[in-house]
């Protein structure tokens, strides 16, 4: 990865221990598959996010794209990251149309939907892929996107909630926890969330 920016980025928000070890693990093992079977309402999205501006912030040139289940939910994350970076002095530009972010070190930032089967074609990524809530994303889809990081061998994240015991989110996250080669899985279950619940809820 290119050299570390030399100023802090204050992104307004702390990483809870899962997150910060997902990031550390794709930051160790840089040109690998790493797989998240995650609850809900646990920070898919915002560890998505954080990923996607490490990326882009550090590697100067580098295109980092997210594919997510529709384009209402690419939207949404397109905000959240837009929001994170407009007053950092890196930004350059964002386009609510084609949901795009561009950083002033030439890096890209794209969100993409897995509805938009045709138009994902031709792509090539040389920051980091993620793909959101994958287990609800047609496994074609997947393998159509995989092949942009092969060029760069650059790193995947694929994060979602469990659906099926099959497909290749189930396939994928069981080569991390059987330890084959390229592949790391991680289970937010093995983490203590109860920080994120109300006193209420626990209690329930």
């Amino acid at each position: 990865m290119s050299k570390v920016i030399n100023r802090t980025i204050k992104l307004g928000y702390q990483l809870f221990p899962w997150q910060k070890d997902i990031c550390r693990g794709i930051f160790q093992h840089s040109n690998d598959i790493h797989v998240v079977k995650s609850k809900r309402q646990t920070g898919k999205s915002i560890t998505i996010e954080t990923v996607l501006m490490f990326f882009a912030i550090n590697k100067s040139g580098s295109c980092n794209i997210v594919i997510s289940p529709t384009l209402g939910q690419g939207r949404k994350m397109y905000k959240e990251v837009k929001n994170a970076l407009q007053n950092l002095p890196l930004f350059e530009s964002a386009n609510s149309t084609t949901l795009e972010i561009n950083l002033t070190n030439r890096s890209q930032i794209l969100f993409k939907s897995a509805e938009q089967a045709d138009g994902l074609r031709g792509n090539t990524v040389s920051g980091i892929l993620c793909i959101d809530e994958a287990a609800y994303i047609k496994d074609e889809i997947i393998y159509q996107v995989l092949p942009f990081c092969d060029a760069n061998k650059a790193p995947i994240l694929i994060v979602s909630t469990p659906l099926f015991k099959s497909g290749v989110f189930y396939d994928f996250y069981m080569n991390g926890l059987d330890g084959k080669d390229g592949f790391h899985s991680y289970d937010i279950c093995d983490y203590d969330t109860s920080v994120l619940l109300s006193h209420e809820k626990l209690e329930m």
